[in-house]
C-alpha cells in the first residue's frame, strides 16, 4: 500500500547540520521548507546543499519547498490607534490621509476595481478580518468581520 501522508519539517538553526538533517531524513522526512521571509540566502543555499548531499548518499528524494511571502498591503499613519468592531464600517483608502476614526490610508496601487465585493481583507497579521462591501475608485468600504485594535 502506498503512504499519502508526507513529513514535511521546515529547515531552520535547529537542524541546519547534516547529522541532524540525517536523522531527520531516517525518521521519515519527506519535504524541507524554507522560509524565504525569515532565512538568509547563504543559510538557505547551505540547506539545500546538504539535501543534495544526503538524497545522493542514501538514494532518497527529499523535496525541497521554497515558502515565499505574499504581497503584503500597508496601512498609512494614524492619528491614534483605532477600535475596531464587529460590524463597524471601516473604509481603506488610496488618498494618503492620517488615519482616524473610521477611514486609513493602505498603500496598495492597484486599481480597485479587480477587488471583488466579499472579499475579505486581513490586517495587523490577519488579527483584523474585513470584508468589502463596496467600493470607489480609490477607497474600499468593508465591513469589520473580527475586530480589534489597529496601531501602525
Amino acid at each position: 500500500m502506498r503512504v499519502k501522508t508526507k513529513i514535511i519539517c521546515t529547515y531552520g538553526p535547529a537542524c541546519a547540520s547534516y547529522s541532524v538533517l540525517r536523522k531527520m531524513m531516517i525518521a521519515g522526512l519527506d519535504v524541507i521548507r524554507f522560509n524565504f521571509s525569515h532565512a538568509r540566502h547563504n543559510e538557505i543555499l547551505k540547506g539545500i546543499e546538504l539535501i543534495k548531499k544526503l538524497n545522493k548518499k542514501y538514494r532518497r528524494s527529499i523535496k525541497i519547498l521554497g515558502d515565499l511571502q505574499g504581497h503584503r498591503i500597508r496601512i498609512g499613519k494614524l492619528l491614534k490607534p483605532i477600535e475596531l468592531k464587529k460590524n463597524q464600517v471601516f473604509y481603506l483608502t488610496q488618498k494618503k490621509i492620517v488615519g482616524e476614526n473610521n477611514i486609513v490610508y493602505f498603500d496598495y496601487s492597484g486599481p480597485l476595481s479587480k477587488i471583488k465585493t466579499g472579499t475579505f481583507i486581513y490586517i495587523d497579521d490577519g488579527n483584523i478580518a474585513l470584508k468589502v462591501i463596496g467600493k470607489t475608485k480609490n477607497t474600499l468600504k468593508t465591513k469589520v468581520v473580527v475586530g480589534g485594535l489597529l496601531k501602525q
